[in-house]
């Protein structure tokens, strides 16, 4: 500005004809003098002094707005921001350094390679001091007097002290031991050390950090290649993920079925230490109880009941565990004791014969009511439950009463067919299905062997046979057990 001052006296002393003023302060003591001699210049004059002015301020303007403001923060010639000055940039670096040398941290290894170079910026553009503050922390890479857990030979992880290191692989080791039971022993498979050195600071892990790397490892991913007879399941097992994380790695997957020639993401993450804890705990287990059957001449064959209710025992069981991160590799029973002795069940089981009363006389036994071969005996047939017999015979032949008793029912009776059901007192009760005739009436009487009507496949049935039903007491029972 004192230089656009000099010129302006300079055109004004010419303009006035005196000679040139030397000297930049010479020139604004006499400033005044001058501007009040244009005063007695002819009328043009006062529009050189307008024009000079404005020139003036044109240049002060410019400058004003080119000027530095603030500073580009380099280090090894890599920008890292703007700050608002150098003495903000040195300031926070020295206080970095107080900080971290307090703490048993080095001067940064490349202190001298920060460069600051004025520039022209926005507020905007400016870094917080918060900031610049961490950024400055980590370009400078500031070293560190550290501890590394060593895993078989390899440093893994860099915490602040060997204090700290001790305490890590401590809540490792305690992380997998179980709350119950009488710790035997506790060991890590892999041989660890602890090796002192100089790291950046962005190397140091905390110790939650660290922990959590020795426990799960560093996730890693792997392809796999879906091939014939792969499931989500089957995949998952073998390279020991859950179907849960198998999804998770890989959200293309739809519903339950995979194409050959799939490519799955299989990550998984291996533990860098494996701790082996060895204890024995003591459980209460239950003893079961064993059912005893005895005969019992009040009951009808086919028919039981439960004398004596079981109850089981107890017995105190010592086992010797093995367990390797937390999963089980070996149990051994070391001791037992029985608590309390188990209780047995006893069931009477009947050995009466049923005896039914006959017209006709008879042993009273239940006679058969067609002849030919079981085709599907009383049980299980897959999932279904058959309770009945199917005698398998040719179409139209008679079906008899196996005893005297009162027709029921007779006529359709859903999936049975044509049927006919007869009482036969005592809590007996016969069924008779799928025929193709039906012979009686319901509330007709009948003796043992009279016809009631013709086999049949009626309702549900895949070829003519009779299917021939007992129910005593309104529950089935096994035909073959009352059939002579």
């Amino acid at each position: 500005m004192v230089g656009w001052v000099h010129n302006l006296v300079f055109y004004v002393d010419k303009a006035l004809g005196r000679p040139e003023v030397k000297g930049s302060v010479a020139a604004l003591g006499r400033f005044g003098q001058r501007v009040e001699s244009l005063g007695k210049l002819r009328p043009a004059w006062p529009l050189v002094l307008v024009a000079a002015l404005a020139g003036m301020s044109l240049a002060i303007g410019i400058y004003a707005l080119a000027r530095p403001n603030a500073v580009v923060v380099e280090v090894e010639g890599r920008p890292i921001g703007v700050a608002r000055a150098e003495a903000v940039v040195r300031e926070t670096v020295a206080a970095l350094e107080q900080e971290l040398a307090a703490q048993g941290w080095v001067r940064p290894e490349n202190y001298r390679r920060l460069t600051l170079k004025p520039v022209r910026a926005a507020a905007a553009q400016v870094l917080t001091p918060e900031v610049l503050r961490s950024r400055l922390r980590e370009a400078l890479a500031f070293q560190v007097q550290a501890v590394a857990i060593q895993v078989n030979g390899r440093a893994v992880v860099w915490v602040k002290d060997r204090a700290t290191a001790e305490q890590v692989l401590a809540r490792v080791r305690e992380g997998f031991v179980p709350q119950d039971g009488k710790v035997l022993r506790v060991a890590v498979e892999e041989k660890v050390d602890f090796i002192s050195g100089e790291v950046k600071t962005s190397e140091v892990a905390t110790p939650e950090e660290a922990i959590q790397l020795l426990r799960e490892g560093v996730p890693r991913s792997q392809q796999y290649t879906v091939v014939a007879g792969d499931s989500l399941w089957s995949i998952a097992r073998a390279h020991g993920m859950t179907v849960e994380d198998l999804r998770a790695a890989n959200p293309q997957i739809k519903g339950e079925y995979l194409q050959i020639g799939d490519e799955l993401n299989l990550v998984k993450a291996q533990p860098v230490l494996h701790v082996v804890v060895t204890r024995e705990v003591r459980v209460e287990e239950k003893i079961p109880y064993a059912v005893k059957m005895v005969s019992d001449a009040s009951l009808y064959r086919g028919q039981e009941k439960v004398k004596q209710d079981g109850e089981p025992g107890i017995r105190a069981v010592t086992y010797r565990l093995v367990e390797r991160n937390g999963a089980p590799v070996v149990k051994e029973e070391v001791h037992r004791e029985v608590l309390r002795e188990p209780v047995t069940k006893i069931v009477a089981r009947g050995t009466k014969r049923i005896v039914v009363a006959s017209r006709g006389g008879g042993s009273g036994e239940l006679g058969w009511p067609v002849s030919g071969q079981i085709t599907s005996g009383y049980g299980w047939r897959g999932r279904e439950f058959h309770a009945a017999v199917d005698i398998g015979a040719s179409y139209g032949a008679a079906v008899r009463a196996a005893a005297g008793g009162t027709v029921v029912y007779a006529g359709r009776d859903g999936g049975y067919g044509r049927t006919v059901v007869i009482d036969h007192g005592d809590g007996l009760v016969t069924r008779y299905a799928h025929l193709s005739r039906v012979s009686v009436e319901p509330g007709q009487k009948v003796e043992r062997g009279e016809t009631i009507g013709a086999v049949g496949e009626s309702g549900r049935a895949t070829g003519p046979h009779l299917h021939f039903e007992v129910l005593v007491n309104g529950s089935r029972r096994n035909p073959l057990n009352y059939l002579r």
